[in-house]
């Protein structure tokens, strides 16, 4: 059994004064660390990049929201991070101190500053929502290809956040926005957490077995009073309404997309499109209908390939679409429960530095800045009531940058595919591939007026020095607004009258 020895102490005052008056000869105490007496340490001992990463993605108070460390596959060396109210994410290491995480099915290249700040929040999101396998692992992280060179990182510098958004203060997504009363009654039942899936603020999926998907249904009618919908989308044979409007929608749990599976959302579809045309022996017709009423069709389609990590260019496409080696189509995958559509330090940084001097120099009568201790680092308030804002919402934004945001560069141009793929949402008949999604967007009048419109926000972010301590993320309008009002402590103003 490998052993660890090392030298713990604590920054703590007490403490400290203590030690002075102690003898200079007096050693510091020597802890010996195994995998058998404390799991957890002798894993962020072993692996020095994982630490670090943990510290970026948490905080250095990471080891306050974990409970485990566990190795699931040795290379490349994925680990799975037990969070402490039992969700999980993976870290996989790429090689050249780089990792990839895997949040809720959804591949976040951390290298990437914009992958990075939605792996923080995703991880945020499993926060306010079995059985991990006990090997030590390998000796050192192993890469799956470490001989190559990973991907370039975006060119904008990432930095650790002020706190958690504001949108997830307040709580708008995750198992604490569905009514307790269903979680509670599943849970009886004997459903776990992680059977329990939320995707959106009153409707879950519960994974079960394929074969018992009409015994569950009929046990939720029986014992719980609920109510069977057979209509209802998102499943082949519906699902069930709870007694307080939540909807359980019964999902395979053997072959579901994301997590569940190990397989990201971008990789179930380029997979279960790569199997169908094998299967048909050829190029299929592929269909993408969206209960928005939109659909797209994509003809000889022969093979599919991730696109995720090719940023470059302000690409957005996730999923490329080849026929005999040409790209036929692009699709742009975001979850159900998605509420950011990019870190947006690069688009506006030229209007980020001109709406910092005009605060400055000439604030506007209720909106300005106020210096904090960190030199050259601001907040916003107004200066009339001296009260500060959380953030600032930039309203009017122009037709091109939103059009940019949402389909990027891509050639041919990206549709917007919303939906957390499983089985159920395939059907083949010959050789044409029915897709069905949540939400489809092929052009910016499916997004505009809709929850879904990009909405250009100011935040506090000290890391930001260029810019003041103020940071642009481009949420979704469901996540700022709430109706037609502002949530948070927020103020609007108008892109025009910077």
């Amino acid at each position: 059994m490998k052993k660890i020895k090392i030298i713990r102490s604590r920054p703590l005052k007490e403490e400290e004064e203590v030690i002075d008056q102690q003898s200079q000869d007096t050693a510091p105490e020597e802890i010996e660390i195994t995998y058998e007496s404390n799991p957890l340490e002798f894993m962020l001992m072993k692996y020095p990049t994982l630490t670090k990463t943990l510290t970026d993605l948490l905080t250095e108070n990471f080891r306050d929201y974990i409970t485990g460390v566990y190795i699931m596959a040795p290379k490349p060396t994925i680990f799975k991070i037990v969070l402490h109210n039992n969700r999980s994410f993976h870290l996989i290491f790429m090689g050249n101190d780089k990792y990839e995480a895997k949040v809720s099915g959804k591949k976040y290249w951390l290298a990437s500053v914009g992958d990075f700040e939605n792996a923080v929040m995703s991880i945020a999101d499993l926060l306010m929502l079995g059985t991990p396998p006990s090997t030590q692992g390998p000796e050192t992280e192993i890469a799956s290809t470490p001989e190559e060179e990973t991907p370039k990182a975006e060119e904008e510098t990432g930095g650790e956040e002020e706190g958690a958004p504001e949108e997830i203060q307040e709580g708008k997504l995750g198992i604490k926005l569905i009514k307790e009363d269903t979680i509670s009654d599943l849970k009886k039942l004997g459903y776990k957490d992680e059977d329990i899936v939320p995707i959106s603020k009153t409707r879950v999926k519960l994974l079960i077995p394929a074969k018992e998907r009409m015994n569950v249904i009929n046990t939720l009618v029986t014992k719980l009073k609920y109510t069977w919908d057979k209509d209802l989308k998102g499943s082949s044979i519906g699902g069930v309404v709870g007694k307080d409007g939540v909807v359980i929608i019964p999902k395979p749990k053997e072959k579901q997309g994301g997590g569940s599976a190990g397989l990201g959302n971008e990789s179930f579809l380029a997979n279960k499109i790569k199997e169908t045309v094998e299967e048909v022996g050829g190029p299929i017709t592929i269909v993408v209908k969206g209960d928005n009423g939109k659909s797209m069709r994509f003809n000889s389609v022969d093979n599919a390939e991730e696109a995720g990590r090719d940023t470059s260019g302000n690409k957005k496409s996730d999923i490329r679409l080849l026929s005999g080696g040409k790209v036929v189509g692009n699709l742009s995958l975001k979850q159900e429960n998605a509420s950011m559509w990019e870190s947006a330090d690069k688009r506006y940084k030229d209007l980020m530095i001109k709406l910092v001097d005009k605060l400055i120099k000439k604030p506007y009568k209720n909106l300005g800045l106020t210096k904090t201790d960190k030199k050259g680092i601001y907040r916003l308030y107004n200066p009339s009531t001296k009260q500060e804002y959380s953030g600032i919402i930039i309203t009017d934004l122009d037709n091109s940058d939103m059009a940019s945001i949402v389909f990027g560069s891509d050639k041919p141009q990206t549709v917007v595919v919303k939906e957390t793929f499983d089985e159920s949402d395939f059907t083949l008949k010959g050789k044409v591939l029915t897709i069905s999604v949540d939400n489809l967007a092929t052009s910016l009048e499916d997004i505009v007026g809709t929850k879904y419109e990009p909405i250009l926000v100011v935040r506090h972010d000290s890391t930001r020095t260029a810019t003041a301590g103020l940071r642009p993320i481009v949420y979704t309008k469901e996540s700022v607004y709430k109706g037609d009002k502002v949530s948070g402590n927020r103020i609007e103003l108008s892109y025009n009258k910077i």
